[in-house]
């Protein structure tokens, strides 16, 4: 049989391989580009309520966080105003055994408004007022002198004395309230020129949170120079501090009635120390 040429196969012509792939026409073109604008406009819609929703998210945190710090400054507030202040100026005596002294109500609404010698200050009756203090004599070398004092007017029975003294360290170092008082009465009998001269009874205790002592005594006492020389009692408390020697004294005539000297003694009790 003769032989049958068997047919080659089919293969793209070489001009079809390089034939330039067809363009899209311009209704694709369009229709690709708007969907390209869909996907952008929604994820810009995405971005925009992510971004929406973390600033809801910090906002609601931030007010969470100041409510809470509200909440605790009133709170600290409110524990400040109900814990009642602690005493700046009041201390507890170191010995509970010893008194401590306070003027009588009633004497107390009595006297007059404040006076002083240096920052200590104390009420006295109102029928006494200012009279000048004399260096003293029995002023030891080195120290120095501050003194005021009332006389009552005008029946000129009592006299209030309030001095300091400052003197340096050393003639005061170890020195204690009883050696202080000592010192009281061998100045005031110097300075006064008393006579018949007797001391009472003596009690250290607590005034105003500071210790003091206080002493009475009695003599012949001439105060003012135009007076007479008569019997006269009297009170003295004494504080020391540092290097001073703080001395608040009264003289009051035998003869005064007793609501004077009661007075005088409610006086006494209302020094304090002021701020400085």
């Amino acid at each position: 049989m003769p032989a049958t040429a068997r047919a080659a196969p089919s293969s793209p012509k070489f001009d079809d391989l390089l034939a330039a792939p067809a363009l899209p026409s311009q209704s694709e073109v369009t229709i690709q580009w708007r969907s390209r604008k869909r996907q952008i406009v929604g994820l810009r819609t995405i971005l925009g309520g992510m971004a929406v929703c973390l600033l809801v998210v910090a906002t609601v945190w931030t007010v969470q966080q100041v409510s809470r710090w509200l909440k605790r400054a009133r709170q600290e507030q409110a524990e400040a105003l109900a814990t009642p202040p602690v005493p700046a100026s009041a201390p507890l005596p170191p010995d509970p055994s010893r008194p401590t002294w306070l003027p009588d109500a009633a004497l107390h609404a009595q006297l007059g408004d404040e006076v002083g010698i240096q920052h200590y200050r104390l009420r006295i009756p109102r029928e006494f007022s200012p009279v000048p203090v004399r260096q003293p004599a029995w002023l030891p070398r080195g120290c120095s002198y501050f003194a005021n004092s009332w006389l009552e007017i005008p029946k000129r029975r009592a006299l209030i004395v309030a001095s300091l003294t400052k003197c340096p360290s050393a003639q005061t170092a170890g020195d204690d309230l009883k050696a202080a008082l000592e010192r009281f009465y061998n100045r005031l009998q110097s300075n006064v020129r008393a006579t018949s001269f007797s001391t009472g009874s003596s009690e250290i205790g607590y005034l105003a949170g500071e210790s003091f002592i206080k002493a009475s005594f009695s003599g012949r006492i001439k105060f003012d120079q135009d007076l007479p020389r008569v019997d006269r009692s009297g009170q003295v408390l004494i504080h020391l501090e540092g290097n001073s020697e703080v001395a608040i004294y009264f003289l009051c005539d035998r003869d005064a009635d007793r609501e004077l000297f009661r007075q005088l003694e409610a006086s006494l009790l209302t020094l304090r120390a002021s701020l400085h």
